[in-house]
């Protein structure tokens, strides 16, 4: 409510409104009262039950999703992934709900390690590709609508990007492995995904899975290409300038009421990562306020902010090739998916 109550100065500006004081106060003792409530829920674990418990942090980060993306989302993150290690001897009250936040959270969890300056925290066997794909495969409508293959991948990606700092890593290793990741990206049968528990006649939601799932791998082979300055180098122009031309005309005829408009944020903001003229970077904005109109949560402003940050650094020559590792040394910490 307090984003809705937030405009625009004007329909050029990227600067809002401030919210009313009630609201925002509203929203805040909601949120104060529910974290307190957390410690006790934790005490009865056996009678409430770890899934709903899940669904109840899964909430949390939800809600400074929606409040900016900035940063404290992490703990809750965190506190997740502790619980699901601990889950193990708690039955399922409900398979289906599990299915839903473990695969929720699994996407949080990727997406927070690609271009997030600090080391991934604990991990959890729920994250195994063992484990989280048939998870993934069940819960067909998460909200990502991205290919399990594809998130597997792209966290294989961050993963050795955040191992790349260390020594014993060399640097042809790095580039083969990357060279590795991208070949099984590029390599994705999206359709076929698409496919998957839709009705073989409901043409329109397979075509929309079809779109999104694309946007989704390209801009995560994009991302493989981009990470690593020395795959870069060794990766022909042609084939990134293909893989930015591919991810807009991919996201371009996406109606604004495609129910899965609202998951083309994580590749909107790869391929504004790349945009340098007024008008694409324009037509990234536009896209992203679409977005916002449509779902209205914090993040796409932060998107919108940490996008101006990297152009305003293009303005004064400060840009680099490697922008993921430029995010990291300027501390910009936020969830974006």
């Amino acid at each position: 409510m307090c984003n809705l109550a937030r405009p625009w100065l004007s329909p050029d500006s990227f600067d809002r409104k401030e919210p009313p004081r009630e609201l925002l106060m509203d929203a805040l003792k909601a949120k104060q009262r529910a974290l307190q409530l957390m410690p006790s829920a934790l005490e009865n674990i056996d009678s409430i039950g770890a899934d709903v418990i899940l669904a109840a942090i899964l909430f949390f980060v939800n809600a400074e999703l929606i409040e900016s993306g900035w940063q404290s989302w992490r703990p809750h993150l965190e506190g997740a992934k502790k619980l699901l290690n601990m889950m193990q001897p708690y039955a399922s009250f409900n398979e289906a709900l599990r299915d839903y936040v473990v695969s929720d959270f699994y996407v949080y969890c990727t997406l927070s390690l690609s271009f997030n300056p600090t080391m991934p925290g604990v991990q959890t066997a729920f994250f195994a590709p063992t484990q989280v794909n048939p998870t993934l495969s069940r819960a067909t409508n998460h909200f990502f609508c991205c290919p399990a293959q594809v998130l597997d991948i792209l966290r294989e990606a961050a993963q050795l990007l955040n191992t790349g700092g260390d020594e014993q890593v060399a640097d042809d290793v790095m580039v083969s492995s990357f060279a590795a990741l991208l070949k099984r990206a590029q390599n994705v049968d999206v359709l076929t995904w698409a496919r998957e528990g839709v009705s073989p006649y409901d043409e329109t939601e397979i075509q929309s899975r079809f779109l999104t799932g694309s946007a989704h791998r390209l801009a995560t082979c994009l991302y493989i290409i981009q990470s690593t300055p020395s795959l870069t180098e060794r990766v022909p122009d042609k084939v990134c300038e293909t893989l930015i031309r591919d991810i807009y005309d991919t996201l371009s005829p996406m109606p604004d009421d495609d129910p899965n408009f609202k998951a083309t944020g994580w590749p909107t903001f790869i391929y504004g990562t790349t945009a340098t003229t007024p008008e694409l970077r324009a037509w990234v904005m536009d896209r992203l306020k679409r977005l916002v109109a449509v779902c209205p949560w914090g993040f796409l402003y932060s998107a919108i902010d940490t996008l101006q940050i990297l152009w305003g650094l293009d303005a004064e020559g400060k840009r680099t090739t490697n922008w993921i590792q430029q995010l990291k040394d300027l501390n910009v910490d936020f969830l974006m998916v």
